[in-house]
C-alpha cells in the first residue's frame, strides 16, 4: 500500500495552522482496501462538519464515484 506521509505532513500543516479539517484517504491493497480518517473539529463546529458529511455522502451516492469538478463560488469585493 502507498505511504500516507503526505497526508501526514498535510495534518500537521493544518494543526499548525489551527485549521479545522476533515481528510479521509482511500488505498486500495491486494487483499484489502483501507480507509484512513484524519479529522480535527471545534466543538462549535459539530453541527457543521455532520451536515457536511450527510451532503458529501449524498454527491457521493448521486454522482456514483465519478469526481466532479467543485462549482466554485465568487468572492465579495472588499469595499
Amino acid at each position: 500500500m502507498p505511504s500516507l506521509d503526505f497526508v501526514y505532513d498535510l495534518v500537521e500543516k493544518f494543526e499548525e495552522d489551527n485549521i479545522e479539517y476533515l481528510v479521509l484517504t482511500l488505498r486500495q491493497g491486494n487483499t484489502e482496501d483501507k480507509v484512513d480518517v484524519f479529522f480535527n473539529i471545534n466543538s462549535e463546529s459539530e453541527d457543521a462538519f455532520i451536515a457536511s458529511v450527510d451532503k458529501i455522502k449524498d454527491v457521493v451516492k448521486n454522482t456514483k464515484g465519478k469526481n466532479v469538478s467543485p462549482k466554485k463560488k465568487r468572492r465579495k469585493k472588499k469595499e
